[in-house]
């Protein structure tokens, strides 16, 4: 469920930011999280302490700079490209465990790594290659924004795994510091660029509020999910709307896919899908 929720949530950030600015998306988005103040269980807040705090406070930074760099991504390069690499999260996720966590990180991890690195290579290579010679420059830089949103998604999922490591995470607390950080952020940006805009007619409000809506269940089955499963199936999961964005595109928008990009994208998921395997199964 967290991954075709994961995919139609970047599939409605698109729509959106073609008709607003796409900070207004991510405050749009930060207004509609700040409802889980209310789900907050305040009667545990005496267990936590700064680190705990500190946290919880990365999760929601992670969590809008990677959502504000995919909402910037997807007004640039297509809305499948981006999700192909921004959503790639397990590999780069099991070394920057390595990194900060002291986590194992073994031959067959960096085989994966490689091959894994090989099909990200092939997908935004195949991305710039195939723009035309005025857009090449908003291609690079779309793909930059989305390999720097996987970067910072891949880190909120470590801040993810501490406090599951803590058995302190709460899914509302998370939200909730979510839609703090959405709302400041963008709302500081689209004030000193002067930049707001308002929906003018039924079809503009009607995506904001799908757009809130799907936001919502999208980061509630993800929370939820971290809290009753280990992070690397729930990362794994998403990469589900990887193949979901990419149907979308073909089918909806008339998107042929290049060969390289479908060899690029197999890479990524069967290495994902092997290092799933021997992380959670063969190593019970």
């Amino acid at each position: 469920m967290s991954g075709i929720l994961t995919a139609v949530q970047i599939v409605v950030l698109g729509e959106v930011s073609v008709v607003f600015n796409p900070m207004e998306a991510v405050f749009l988005r930060g207004c509609f999280l700040l409802i889980f103040v209310f789900g907050i269980s305040w009667k545990d807040g005496e267990r936590y302490d700064w680190r705990d705090l500190l946290a919880n406070i990365l999760f929601g930074i992670f969590e809008t700079c990677g959502v504000s760099l995919v909402v910037i991504a997807v007004g640039l390069i297509s809305v499948s490209d981006v999700s192909a690499i921004t959503f790639n999260k397990p590999i780069p996720v099991t070394i920057l465990a390595w990194i900060f966590l002291g986590e194992t990180f073994d031959w067959i991890d960096g085989t994966l790594s490689v091959i894994n690195a090989v099909g990200l290579v092939l997908i935004a290579k195949t991305t710039v290659d195939s723009a035309e010679d005025q857009d090449l420059l908003s291609s690079l830089l779309g793909v930059i924004c989305s390999l720097c949103g996987l970067l910072a998604l891949s880190l909120l999922y470590i801040a993810a795994r501490v406090l599951a490591h803590r058995q302190n995470e709460d899914p509302c607390l998370l939200m909730f510091l979510v839609g703090c950080v959405d709302t400041t952020i963008s709302s500081l940006f689209l004030s000193m660029t002067s930049s707001w805009l308002q929906p003018k007619v039924l079809d503009e409000l009607f995506m904001c509020i799908l757009l809130g809506g799907v936001s919502l269940a999208t980061i509630y089955t993800c929370t939820r999910a971290l809290k009753t499963e280990n992070a690397m199936f729930v990362s794994t999961a998403i990469t589900l709307s990887i193949p979901t964005t990419y149907f979308y595109e073909i089918a909806f928008k008339g998107r042929i896919v290049n060969g390289a990009t479908v060899v690029g994208v197999c890479l990524t998921m069967i290495s994902t899908f092997f290092l799933y395997l021997k992380t959670a199964v063969f190593s019970d």
